[in-house]
């Protein structure tokens, strides 16, 4: 049920835009980067599939991969004499999928290996990787550093340059099971070890901070550039985990395991928090002395929450855009956890829109987030202009115009103390702005234009819309589920317009919802 469903309510906005005066507002440089879970479960035949679709149709570069050295690809091994075993065949194979695709990978370097772990310490996820200090540094620099020099000597110094790389994840968060038991000292001494074995076998490889969580991090963020600058260690780019939640989970002390949906709602959201996140961070990192290193979020999403209704709804697709859109100026790129439901992190839940993070679930049904996404890589990376509504940009095709119709939750039931939305109903939570009637006359040169305009809503491309139309089936056979992959697409329309001097664009954006024109000059056929 929405707000306010029996009175229409309407937002309306006029706006004239000259092409021929417009100069360019700034170019969009972030990195078109997607997260997937862990390396090994790259080798999944349904995994390879979901990254393959998702590459064309999402046109991403960069696939970040985690936990590249836990016992699952066999790379560390010690014998009876206590000599060192490498083994680089499984880790090859993830790799050579995605180089075959065109993909770059970036790698977050860790687990321990079991072999070369000091103790048996694990991290609360499903998989409980040992997150322990290594028994020996220099063991653990010589895997790094024979992991560096095998990947250039297989893939060669150029596209291994292209690469990315980051250590660890949230040392910060004070939970039991939680990714980092030592003190912070040795945090980063870890890392300074590890950040050496990389450089010495070639300076030109990319390798950033560990990625903290924020803003509990902020404190181990001054920490650990101060203790750089001590030690003549220079990252090259800031990672971070950043959410609309705050980190906060210290209060409770215990892993995030739960499949319920109440948890989800004792956390406080804040639509601008990654924005503030990377501003504050890149002022942090000026001010240590670091320069303007770039800031690239490593994972990204409404929560870091394993179960949250409202990532399967159409709310997404407007709240993404306008988190990219926002984080335009201070950050380098944005990594949404995660591609799909399938990772081994926590407890799979098998109910059909369970409020997983991924773009999409493990049969493949793509969520309204994913459409949005593939919606907002269609634009050009020359942004002429944008707001909280719309964004302007141009290509070597021509013009895009993208207009979303955005609401975050209700600040009044932010601060309640609330009820979780139930199965069925997930959308009574948001502030619905009802539709938005955009208007725009965009000055141009006369001429006659190809216009696709691309509308993805409740009602088109909505699989959890479709699906709770159709009775919300929980057992869903194969033919179902071709059902609502096959009807729940955005809608498509193509036009041929002739401009005189401006082309007039009327648009009404349902809630929730996002329209995308492109605009491109027709090649004339009669020419000769």
């Amino acid at each position: 049920m929405h707000h306010g469903q029996n009175e229409t309510r309407q937002k309306y906005i006029s706006l004239r835009t000259d092409l021929l005066s417009q100069k360019p507002l700034l170019k969009n440089r972030q990195l078109k980067i997607n997260t997937c879970g862990r390396a090994v479960s790259c080798l999944k035949s349904n995994v390879q599939e979901a990254i393959r679709t998702a590459r064309q149709e999402l046109k991403f570069d960069y696939l970040r991969i985690r936990d590249i050295f836990s016992d699952d690809l066999y790379i560390y091994f010690e014998d009876g004499d206590h000599n060192v075993r490498y083994n680089w065949n499984y880790i090859d194979m993830v790799l050579d999928f995605l180089v075959s695709l065109n993909i770059k990978p970036v790698m977050e370097i860790g687990f321990m290996p079991g072999s070369l772990a000091s103790k048996k310490q694990t991290c609360g996820w499903q998989y409980h990787p040992n997150v322990s200090s290594p028994k020996s540094l220099s063991r653990w620099s010589d895997l790094v550093s024979q992991f560096m020099l095998h990947c250039i000597r297989r893939y060669g110094q150029n596209q291994v340059h292209t690469w990315y790389f980051d250590f660890w994840t949230s040392p910060n968060l004070a939970l039991e099971e939680a990714y980092w038991y030592e003190s912070q000292e040795d945090f980063f001494r870890f890392y300074k070890a590890t950040w050496q074995a990389v450089k010495k076998v070639d300076e030109a490889i990319i390798m950033g901070t560990p990625a903290f969580s924020m803003p509990g991090g902020t404190d181990w963020y001054t920490a650990f550039f101060d203790y750089c600058r001590k030690n003549n260690i220079f990252p090259d780019y800031i990672a971070v985990h950043t959410y609309c939640c705050p980190d906060g989970l210290e209060n409770k002390g215990h892993f995030p395991q739960t499949r319920t949906q109440s948890e989800a709602f004792s956390v406080p959201y804040n639509k601008d928090l990654p924005e503030k996140t990377f501003h504050d961070l890149k002022e942090l990192s000026r001010h240590m002395g670091f320069g303007e290193l770039p800031v690239i979020s490593m994972s990204w999403n409404l929560s870091y929450l394993p179960c949250d209704y409202a990532r399967d709804t159409c709310f997404m697709g407007p709240y993404m855009i306008y988190t990219f859109i926002h984080s335009l100026k201070d950050s380098a790129g944005l990594s949404y956890w995660t591609l799909y439901d399938t990772n081994d992190e926590l407890y799979p839940d098998d109910r059909m829109f369970s409020g997983n993070p991924g773009l999409m679930d493990t049969l493949g049904i793509k969520k309204p987030a994913y459409f949005a996404l593939a919606l907002y890589r269609r634009l050009g990376d020359t942004i002429l202009e944008y707001d909280d509504c719309h964004i302007l940009t141009r290509s070597d095709e021509g013009w895009q115009l993208l207009i979303f119709n955005f609401c975050f939750y209700f600040e009044s039931w932010l601060k309640e103390a609330h009820t979780a939305p139930s199965y069925t109903e997930r959308n009574r939570y948001f502030d619905s702005p009802g539709e938005l009637i955009f208007h725009h006359a965009i000055v141009m040169s006369p001429g006659s234009y190809l216009l696709r305009r691309t509308q993805l809503c409740e009602s088109y491309g909505s699989t959890y819309n479709t699906w709770l139309d159709s009775g919300s089936p929980q057992n869903i056979d194969p033919e179902m589920v071709q059902y609502i992959k096959y009807t729940s697409v955005p809608k498509i329309t193509l036009d041929t317009v002739f401009v005189n001097d401006a082309l007039i664009l009327d648009t009404v954006v349902p809630e929730y919802g996002i329209v995308l024109y492109e605009i491109a000059e027709q090649i004339d056929s009669h020419t000769r």
